[in-house]
Order: C-alpha cells, then sequence, then structure tokens
C-alpha cells in the first residue's frame, strides 16, 4: 500500500472496524461532494474535517489540505485524527514531490509523533488509531533513505505494543461489539512486513 491508498484508507479503516460507517459515502454524490468542498471549515463536524482534506490531497491540494486540519485545530488541539491525516497528506505529496521529499517526509513523522504524543488505550481500545499512526511511520521509511530504519523501528515498536490490546475476543466500542481476531491478524502481517523490510535495508 502506497503513501496515497493508505491516506484514503485511514478513516475508512477506522470506520470500518468500530462499525460505524463508511468514510467514502460522501464521495457518491458530486453536487453533494462539491457543496462540502465549498463550506468553510467551521461549519464542519470535526468528524468530516479528514473527509474532504481526502479530497483536496486526491486533488493534489496538498496546502488547501494541511490548512483544513491546522484551521481545525485551532478549535480542539487535541484531535488525534486530524493530525494522523496531516501526516498522510504529506506522505502523499512526498510521494508526489521527489525533489523535496526529505523535507515532507520529515513534515509527516512530525504529525505522526503528535498523533502518537495523544494517544491512549482509554480511549483507543483496540489501538486502531497506533495502527495508523505505525503505518505512517512505515511510509515514511519506505519513502526515505537515510532515515529508513528509524522509521521502521518505530512503526515496529507501535506494532509491538499494540498485541496486548488485542488479546481478548471481542470488545464494545461505541456500544458495538467488534471482533479482534481479524485486527489482530491485520496487525501481525504488517508487523511481519516491517520486519522483513528493516531486514532487506540491514537495519540494526
Amino acid at each position: 500500500m502506497n503513501a496515497f491508498e493508505r491516506a484514503r484508507s485511514v478513516l475508512a479503516y477506522f470506520l470500518v472496524a468500530t462499525g460505524i460507517g463508511m468514510l467514502f459515502s460522501c464521495y457518491r454524490d458530486s453536487s453533494a461532494q462539491d457543496k462540502r468542498a465549498n463550506v468553510g471549515v467551521s461549519e464542519h463536524a470535526s468528524q468530516n474535517i479528514p473527509t474532504v482534506m481526502v479530497k483536496y490531497t486526491m486533488e493534489g491540494k496538498f496546502d488547501q489540505a494541511v490548512e483544513v486540519g491546522l484551521r481545525a485545530l485551532k478549535n480542539t488541539s487535541d484531535d488525534e485524527v486530524i493530525y494522523e491525516q496531516i501526516a498522510d497528506v504529506y506522505l502523499v505529496r512526498a510521494q508526489k514531490d521527489s525533489d523535496k521529499r526529505p523535507e515532507w517526509v520529515s513534515d509527516a513523522a512530525l504529525y505522526a509523533d503528535k498523533a502518537l504524543a495523544l494517544n491512549s488505550s482509554s480511549t483507543d481500545p483496540l489501538g486502531l488509531h497506533r495502527f495508523q499512526i505505525a503505518r505512517a511511520y512505515e511510509s515514511a521509511g519506505d519513502l526515505s533513505n537515510d532515515g529508513r530504519c528509524q522509521y521502521y523501528e518505530k512503526a515496529r515498536t507501535q506494532l509491538e505494543s499494540r498485541e496486548p490490546l488485542l488479546t481478548s475476543e471481542s470488545v464494545l466500542v461505541d456500544g458495538k461489539k467488534v471482533l479482534v481476531a481479524p485486527l489482530k491478524r491485520e496487525n501481525q502481517h504488517v508487523l511481519d512486513e516491517i520486519r522483513a523490510k528493516s531486514e532487506t535495508s540491514h537495519c540494526k
């Protein structure tokens, strides 16, 4: 999964895993999409801001995507999802702009760090956000040369720290029963991939 695909899947993964719904349903109606794009950020509920950011990112409007997130953070500086999404915007930009790739990767890692600083097992009992942050670090490693190993290490650490959260058969999230086994399998699969990448890159 490249950085662009991952950016599109971050909130979709979270919403599907918790049984709440699908992120990209808003794109099915083009008129609704245009209307949403023209509405001021202050009029969006927090949970819709990442959707707008994904739209701008898909259109290559990276500065606008980041600005939407930063404006939202003025009102709620503890929104982990928005920090994750800003990181994803920079990862997509890094993939498309090879000339300034190191700068964009560094920015992505900075916002992934900010998201991680807000993460708590009490509010993220399945480590869904932790998983996405790990994938951001993984993508940063994929797009890096000098810093590849440190990013893979950060990704590995987050996935391993998530494992104790995935030991039960199911958990209740917002009153909905979520089966843990599929999440555990996915976590292990990605962890194995990152370990393989680290070995291939001769990371210590």
